[in-house]
């Protein structure tokens, strides 16, 4: 099995970003150097993630999250099965939380928030389950109810942390977490996992601000 990072993910560019994947998940370690990838069938080239991406002048700014949190660092672990193709993940999201807040709201499609817990200054302050987070499929958001507002009553911006995990699929399109198939070194057909965050599909394998605006560098980890 292989995923291959795409470091220009939800607005990460090449100059700010890292990514890790385990020795043995490496694409040369599984197809070789002389790698034949070949990909199903997949959207057209103006559509990404099934929507139909419209031009800077037509986008709608009310869609955009709010300015509440801003995430400077994603730590995303995924334990993908590569036959059932079900996918457990995990994410630790560093930020900055710029006001007192009773929810957050962040990017989720085709996912599953199990639990999210919430940190300030290394101290866990909020903890929820499934039963507290409600989803926008058109928006294709998550809102994250806490019990309680959190953050500093003067608006002081605070180093936070969530540690979210979720359960997603692999993706039948050529977007988010997919399938591509390859020749090993011995020429054998084998599968792979690959990844296409750009425009807006990041928010299919992992909750994330999935905004160009919105940068952030990146740890990525797969078992």
């Amino acid at each position: 099995m292989a995923l291959k990072p795409d470091v220009s993910a939800f607005g990460v560019s090449d100059s700010n970003s890292e990514a890790t994947v385990p020795e043995e998940g490496g694409v040369d370690g599984v197809c070789g150097d002389d790698m034949s990838a070949k990909a199903g069938e997949g959207p057209e080239p103006a559509d990404f993630c099934g929507k139909t991406i419209t031009h800077n002048n037509d986008l709608d700014t009310t869609d955009m999250l709010p300015t509440s949190l801003s995430p400077t660092h994603y730590d995303i672990h995924l334990h993908p099965n590569i036959e059932s193709g079900h996918v457990v993940g995990s994410v630790a999201i560093d930020a900055m939380l710029n006001e007192r807040v009773e929810r957050i709201v962040l990017h989720a499609k085709t996912i599953d928030i199990q639990s999210v817990t919430v940190y300030l200054q290394s101290a866990v302050v909020a903890s929820v389950g499934p039963e507290a987070i409600s989803y926008d499929a058109e928006l294709e958001t998550a809102v994250i109810e806490l019990p309680s507002a959190v953050g500093g009553v003067a608006d002081v911006p605070e180093c936070a942390q969530l540690i979210i995990a979720f359960t997603g699929m692999v993706s039948d399109g050529m977007y988010g977490l997919y399938y591509s198939k390859c020749r090993d070194r011995s020429g054998e057909m084998s599968r792979m996992l690959v990844t296409q965050f750009q425009a807006k599909c990041a928010r299919m394998v992992f909750p994330c601000w999935d905004e160009p605006a919105t940068k952030a560098k990146f740890t990525l980890s797969l078992t």
